[in-house]
Parts: structure tokens; C-alpha cells; sequence
């Protein structure tokens, strides 16, 4: 098998102190690179996530990837929403001296994403998403809510802290063991990422990336959910003016195909881009595609 050059070994990891006293944890690849991307990360996910550091070095790419609030080395911040995310970015990002970027989002990554091309599109060249799930009203997601979390949802958006806490209670088990995902994805043989995840770098690669995502516990990973499923986004499709490549595997088993051509339905300049038989780790496989885009 091919060996990817995946990274989750960053050339530099720092620790930012925002306005608000606040701390972000920033992991770049090639400072030096003349284009700046930022790759905003999964859930559970973490900054340490370079698809393919060969492609980055030779696209002349500067890749910063930010852990969200109570993520890896990131302060926690309660309630935060996806506005507020996109802030967080922007301000990392003018504290780095960048005044212009692409954004790729992969997977959970893909709604703050969006919400840093809607929020802050002075900053934005373009938006590429990867494995992105839907949008709260998408019916694929709508259909999977049992009675209780559709309580639990109404209780987070009044701000329960215990319908939080449930929340996280569900994403406990990946923060005990955040090999099970790479377990449950071996055991699939349907599944088209397992192909990539029996690569033993690769492996390597997502369970670091995992593991530095959930060392705070669940509740970062309860927040990110609940700025994308119950909290308001504060910022519509609609607002987005930057185009947006919307990247996905007809085989994804985390996100269905169909929340992605939903979703760039709704985003006014949006080209969605198919991958015939294609998983949820697209971007290890097609990152210089996805840096070459226009």
C-alpha cells in the first residue's frame, strides 16, 4: 500500500492569548509557506490533523489548524456558538499577521468553516469542505433524533447545564478509548475507510489526533455539539459570498452523501464535488486536489 505522509507532528505548536484572557492552541506546518490554509478539525478531533505534509510543502501551503474551546490545550468556553468559533479564528489569525486564507473544513470542522466564510469574509478566499455533515433540519439528521434528545436539545438551548452534561455522558466512551473508532471502522468491511485506517501510519496518525482532542474530556466535544445541533449558528447559509467546494464520499458512513448536495444547495456559490466511492478521510487521499481548487 501507498504510504501516505500524513502528519499529526506540527513544526510549530504554540499557545495564543486571546482578548478575553482566553488561551488557543495553534499547530502550523510550514510557517513559511506563502498560502495560508486553516484546517478546522473534526469531533472528536484535534490541531494535530496534516493530511499530507509532501502535498503542503509542495503547494507552498502554510497550514494552521486551531483546537476549538476545550479541545486539546484550548481554554474551555461554555455555550459558545458557532459565531463565536469563527471569532476565535479570526482573531488567531490576526495575531498570526494573515490577512487572507482558504478555510477547509473536515467533517464536524466543516459548520465553522462556514461560519468564519459568513462571519469574516474579508479573511476568506474560498471555503473547502470535507465529510461535513448536514444542517440541524437536514432530514437525514432530523430522522435519527429519539424523543429525548429532542428534550435534550430544547434544555441545552436554555442553557441546562445538566442536558449538557447527558450530552457529553454519550461522547464519554470515545474520550475512555478514542481507539474505538479505528476498531469499529476495521471491523466494517463495507466500509471504504478501512482500506486507509489498515495503513499503520495512518492509524498512528488518527489516534494521536483523537486522543489530544478528548485529553480535557467530553465537554469540549459536548460544546461543539451543541453549537451545531441546538445553540443558534448566528449567521444563515444564505450570508455566505465566498465560494465553497464541497468535497464528499458516496460511501461516507459517518455523513450520508445527500446531507453534502442538501447543503450546497443552500450555500449560494457552492460546487459540489462527488467522490465515487469515496469514505469520510477524503482528505487524506485527495488533499492536492483540495488545495488546488479554485
Amino acid at each position: 500500500m501507498e504510504e501516505r505522509a500524513v502528519s499529526s507532528t506540527p513544526d510549530r505548536d504554540d499557545l495564543i492569548t486571546l482578548t478575553d484572557g482566553r488561551q488557543v492552541a495553534v499547530a502550523t506546518w510550514q510557517a513559511d509557506g506563502e498560502l495560508a490554509v486553516v484546517l478546522c478539525h473534526g469531533n472528536p478531533g484535534s490541531r494535530r490533523i496534516c493530511p499530507d505534509l509532501v502535498t503542503t510543502v509542495a503547494a507552498g501551503v502554510r497550514l494552521i489548524a486551531i483546537d476549538r474551546p476545550g479541545i486539546g490545550r484550548s481554554t474551555p468556553r461554555p455555550g459558545f456558538s458557532l459565531r463565536d468559533s469563527a471569532d476565535d479564528v479570526a482573531e488567531v489569525l490576526g495575531s498570526l499577521g494573515i490577512e487572507r486564507c482558504t478555510v477547509v473544513g473536515w467533517s464536524a470542522g466543516a459548520h465553522q468553516a462556514l461560519a468564519v466564510a459568513a462571519c469574516h469574509p474579508e479573511l476568506v478566499n474560498r471555503v473547502v469542505l470535507a465529510g461535513g455533515p448536514g444542517t440541524p433540519d437536514d432530514p437525514d439528521l432530523l430522522a435519527q433524533r429519539s424523543d429525548a434528545m429532542e428534550t435534550i436539545i430544547e434544555q441545552v438551548r436554555t442553557g441546562s447545564t445538566t442536558a449538557l452534561a447527558e450530552v457529553a455522558d454519550r461522547f464519554q466512551p470515545v474520550v475512555d478509548d478514542p481507539e474505538m473508532i479505528l476498531r469499529n471502522t476495521l471491523a466494517n468491511e463495507e466500509d471504504p475507510d478501512r482500506r486507509l485506517m489498515q495503513d499503520a501510519r495512518i492509524a498512528r496518525f488518527l489516534t494521536t489526533m483523537w486522543a489530544e482532542g478528548v485529553r480535557q474530556g467530553a465537554a469540549g466535544l459536548a460544546a461543539m455539539w451543541a453549537a451545531q445541533y441546538a445553540l443558534p449558528w448566528g449567521f444563515d447559509l444564505e450570508d455566505i459570498t465566498r465560494p465553497v467546494a464541497v468535497w464528499h464520499g458516496t460511501d461516507d458512513r459517518v455523513c450520508p452523501a445527500d446531507q453534502a448536495e442538501r447543503l450546497a444547495r443552500r450555500i449560494p456559490d457552492a460546487e459540489l464535488r462527488l467522490v465515487e466511492g469515496g469514505g469520510h478521510l477524503l482528505p487524506i487521499e485527495h488533499w492536492a486536489a483540495m488545495l488546488a481548487h479554485p
